[in-house]
């Protein structure tokens, strides 16, 4: 799924799961998260590792560029903050088969037990839950 894909770390943070989909081959990074100080870094890692032609990094509210964006991605990855109930309610209404690749899938950390619903799958890590859906292929 992350090989030749385009991948989205949306709440980026330190960008950890979007680099790591670099060095396992994806084509291409979107990195976007509200903090600064975030995108900065991941911009001064992208640099340091000669990495920025195979990533986008923005800084601002992943719901403004979500639809702007170009390529379909194979990978999503969302890890709000927790407290973020607007935006968790944002993802679960988002019709992400129109937004993903064909057989791509989406991936949101939540901080608590996630609400039940048919298409998506629940993991628990620890004090965390990954809650998942793959798409369809074509």
């Amino acid at each position: 799924m992350v090989s030749g894909a385009v991948v989205w770390d949306l709440c980026a943070g330190s960008g950890s799961v979007g680099i790591e989909a670099l060095s396992w081959g994806a084509s291409h990074c979107v990195f976007i998260d509200r903090d600064p100080e975030c995108t900065a870094f991941v911009r001064g890692f992208l640099r340091a590792h000669d990495a920025r032609e195979s990533a986008t990094v923005i800084t601002g509210d992943l719901r403004k560029y979500i639809r702007r964006l170009g390529d379909r991605p194979g990978l999503v990855f969302i890890d709000p903050p927790y407290a973020m109930s607007g935006l968790y309610r944002w993802i679960e209404d988002t019709d992400w088969s129109s937004v993903l690749a064909p057989g791509g899938g989406v991936f949101v950390e939540y901080g608590e037990t996630p609400p039940a619903d048919i298409l998506w799958k629940v993991r628990r890590y620890g004090d965390s839950y990954l809650r998942y859906m793959i798409g369809e292929g074509e």
